[in-house]
């Protein structure tokens, strides 16, 4: 399933849970303090878990338009998680649903 993070609300994404997703969205924070946990924060609360993949996570450049794969583990309240997570080739075709 293909969204832009505007549209990937967590009332959809809970449809989506263990499934894989591609997102679209800015950037937001990238944390590689913890080496085996790197995550990317993209804006309207998605967190992408990068694991071990120290580089790829600060690929993503905060306040640049990202293109993630993942898969949806956790939706709550605030946020949507996936996880594995990657980021993916901006020029591939991206033809999000809107809800």
């Amino acid at each position: 399933m293909t969204w832009g993070t505007e549209g990937f609300s967590m009332l959809l994404a809970a449809g989506y849970l263990g499934r894989k997703v591609s997102v679209r969205g800015k950037v937001s924070a990238v944390d590689t303090s913890d080496p085996a946990c790197c995550t990317v924060r993209l804006q309207h609360g998605v967190v992408a878990n990068f694991g071990k993949f120290k580089a790829a996570a600060e690929a993503c450049p905060v306040g640049e338009i990202v293109h993630l794969d993942g898969i949806v583990r956790a939706v709550d309240a605030s946020s949507i998680t996936l996880d594995p997570a990657f980021g993916r080739d901006p020029q591939a075709p991206f033809d999000p649903l809107q809800p």
